[in-house]
């Protein structure tokens, strides 16, 4: 069995080779730029001028490229390493298809990289496990380090949820939110969850084919340095495909604090979001009720003020 001893060898190995091999490179970038500024203003000195302008694209190019060779060798040496620890050599695919998910269309693609692209990655990953006769699969022992990974990052996982509400990365929300609830589906799992849906609002659950082409994202982030979330959510539900999203997504945030609810020790903040959820949708009553709850149970919370006033604010209206 390899040792993962050799893990930090490894990797070192290939960083030395790499250093070394960048440290050639930008040598004799350097010294083509110094003969180039020294080059007389002739024939010659031009044809210099443009070797030496067009020479680091060039240089850096090589080094993006050997890079990508050594990631290759990496990726599959890392296949050769997790059977060698009987653990499923399965899971790194597995990993590169999470990374390559482009939940918020964000992910412009570069005409160049120094890794190979995710797709790529995956492709010959899955050629080489398909190839090795020695895998293994160890369901049961990774179903349960999976459980324990959840239970250990929990707390992060929900901060993460509330984070990418903030910043206005519903889709993301929605998407962590739903892994917490297939893990544990407890009060505190299902209350996220409804907080990601009810944010949502009329924005699609997920992108279009369309949507994901570079041109596409590009435009989007346009969009996204000149308009404000809210006028982003105007805008949507000014059409169609917006307002029924939109109802959609308030009346499954609705189902899912409702169940956060019926759940053992419920979660006091459900009320509150239920109440947000009615009185956007205009049930001032009944956002009433479950905001006297919600302070009911949670005396002493923070946002105990603010909620009063839109209690009165409400009432007034």
């Amino acid at each position: 069995m390899l040792s993962y001893r050799l893990a930090p060898l490894l990797v070192f190995d290939w960083q030395l080779l790499q250093n070394r091999s960048n440290r050639k490179k930008f040598l004799t970038m350097n010294i083509m730029s110094a003969v180039g500024s020294y080059a007389p203003l002739s024939t010659v000195g031009a044809v210099i001028t443009i070797v030496t302008t067009v020479a680091p694209l060039i240089m850096f190019a090589t080094m993006f490229g050997y890079s990508r060779d050594l990631e290759r060798e990496a990726d599959l040496k890392g296949i050769d390493m997790m059977i060698s620890a009987e653990y499923p050599p399965e899971e790194m695919v597995q990993v590169m298809k999470l990374l390559d998910k482009d939940i918020e269309g964000e992910n412009v693609r570069l005409f160049y990289n120094d890794h190979p692209s995710l797709d790529e990655r995956i492709k010959y990953l899955s050629s080489y496990l398909g190839a090795r006769a020695d895998k293994v699969t160890a369901q049961m022992e990774l179903n349960r380090e999976r459980a324990g990974y959840f239970q250990a990052v929990l707390p992060v996982m929900r901060h993460d949820i509330q984070l990418s509400i903030n910043a206005g990365r519903f889709r993301s929300a929605v998407y962590l939110a739903q892994r917490l609830v297939d893990f544990r589906p407890d009060s505190e799992n299902l209350f996220w969850f409804a907080e990601a849906y009810r944010t949502l609002g009329p924005r699609p659950p997920q992108l279009s084919e369309r949507e994901l082409t570079n041109s596409a994202k590009k435009d989007a982030a346009k969009k996204r340095q000149k308009r404000t979330m809210e006028e982003e959510e105007r805008d949507l539900l000014a059409t169609p495909a917006g307002k029924e999203n939109w109802q959609q997504h308030q009346q499954k945030a609705e189902e899912l604090y409702l169940r956060a609810l019926n759940t053992e020790n419920p979660l006091p903040a459900s009320h509150r979001g239920l109440a947000m959820l009615y009185e956007k949708l205009g049930r001032a009553n009944d956002a009433v009720v479950e905001y006297k709850k919600y302070i009911d149970l949670s005396p002493s919370s923070p946002d105990r003020e603010r909620i009063l006033r839109r209690i009165e604010g409400l009432r007034r209206n």
